[in-house]
C-alpha cells in the first residue's frame, strides 16, 4: 500500500519484497519459465530500491477506487500456482485483502 521506498523503509520490507520475487520465481520456473540472472537482478533493484517512488498500476487503480486487474494477475498467478504445486502465501495475502477491499465497496 505504497511506493517501494516507503515498503523498503519498514522493517521486514526489504525481505518481503525479495520473498514475493522468490515466490514468483518459484511458479515461473514449476511452469518452465525459469528467470534468468538478469531478469532476477533487475526484479531486486526495481523492488529494493530504497528512494524509489514506483508503483504498480494496480495499487494505484485500487488506491484511486477505479476497477482493477486483481483477479486477473493475482487470481491466476494463484491458480497457476496450484496448478504446479508451488505454495504462494503472500500472493495469496495480496489477493484476500484485494478481495475484502472490493467486498467492502461494493
Amino acid at each position: 500500500r505504497g511506493p517501494v521506498g516507503d515498503i523498503v523503509a519498514c522493517p521486514g520490507g526489504e525481505e518481503f519484497a525479495l520473498a514475493v520475487i522468490a515466490e514468483a520465481e518459484a511458479v515461473a520456473a514449476a511452469a518452465g519459465y525459469p528467470v534468468p540472472g538478469g531478469e532476477h537482478a533487475m526484479s531486486v533493484n526495481l523492488l529494493t530500491e530504497p528512494s524509489s517512488v514506483f508503483t504498480s498500476s494496480l495499487y494505484r487503480d485500487v488506491a484511486a477506487g477505479l476497477p482493477h486487474e486483481g483477479e486477473h494477475i493475482l487470481g491466476r498467478f494463484a491458480a497457476r500456482a496450484d496448478a504446479h504445486g508451488v505454495p504462494v502465501p503472500l500472493t495469496r495475502l495480496a489477493l484476500l485483502q484485494l478481495r475484502a477491499q472490493d467486498r467492502r465497496d461494493r
